[in-house]
């Protein structure tokens, strides 16, 4: 995850530097959250403040040159309730925290992540969706809630013993 990136900061744009890109064929989703500062609850801002930018870039297999494309965030793309948002993010935000709970990440830790609260986002975003599950997904919605449910009430592995030489 970004949270424990390896790569400096000015070096996000150089082309000489190994970045881990995604090589053709591939895909990869990306969620970001963007929280305000403390005590901001964004009601002062006008819809169209630009609270960041999004950019992706790519190197066209035709031309050989790096493209970037760049995409504003503002106050208008804003949701301040979750339950307000798109199914398909929710059912999105929610593998991505099952994700972080299952490698025991500082971010889910920190929020107090639970495969029951997971679940529940699941099965609530699982109701809204084709039970066929979103386009090029390798699971339904169903089977990721099942998954969920199944990882709760799984047995923690057993701490193994240190290894002397």
């Amino acid at each position: 995850g970004y949270e424990n990136r390896a790569l400096a900061t000015e070096d996000f744009e150089d082309e000489t530097v190994d970045a881990g890109e995604i090589g053709a064929g591939h895909r990869v989703t990306a969620l970001y959250e963007v929280r305000l500062l403390d005590g901001n609850n964004g009601g002062a801002m006008a819809p169209g403040a630009v609270l960041a930018t999004a950019a992706v870039r790519w190197r066209s297999t035709s031309s050989g040159s790096t493209e970037t494309v760049e995409t504003p965030i503002t106050m208008a793309d804003v949701s301040y309730a979750f339950a307000e948002a798109p199914a398909s993010l929710r059912l999105h935000a929610a593998t991505a925290a099952f994700a972080d709970w299952l490698t025991g990440s500082w971010f889910s830790a920190d929020r107090g992540t639970s495969p029951a609260a997971i679940g529940e986002v699941v099965t609530g975003a699982a109701a809204e969706l084709d039970p066929a599950g979103l386009p090029g997904a390798q699971l339904t919605p169903n089977d990721l809630a099942d998954m969920v449910r199944l990882a709760g009430t799984a047995s923690p592995s057993p701490q193994l013993p240190e290894y002397e030489e």
